[in-house]
């Protein structure tokens, strides 16, 4: 029975599969090592929390005028666009 399927699949169709299938396999296997590390490197980065801070800066600073207003004071710079259209545009 060893030989049979010795003979069966030492075939050199079984062999070729074989390798292809292995290096179909390898080469998933490296492509989602390198998407994770790219992802590591990006989660423990700070350009994630810089960016949010700058759009969410720019965000607050385009509302101020509002609010200042509404509290009595004298408005700052004005601005010349709204906040959502601005926004909108980056």
């Amino acid at each position: 029975m060893l030989n049979t399927l010795r003979h069966h699949f030492g075939t050199i169709r079984w062999k070729l599969a074989g390798s292809y299938v292995l290096v179909a396999l390898m080469i998933a296997l490296l492509g989602a090592l390198i998407v994770m590390a790219g992802l590591l490197l990006l989660f423990n980065s700070r350009v994630l929390p810089n960016a949010f801070a700058d759009r969410t800066n720019r965000f607050a600073s385009a509302l101020r005028p509002d609010y200042e207003e509404a509290q009595g004071r004298a408005p700052g710079p004005a601005r010349t666009a709204r906040p959502t259209r601005q926004e909108g545009r980056t």
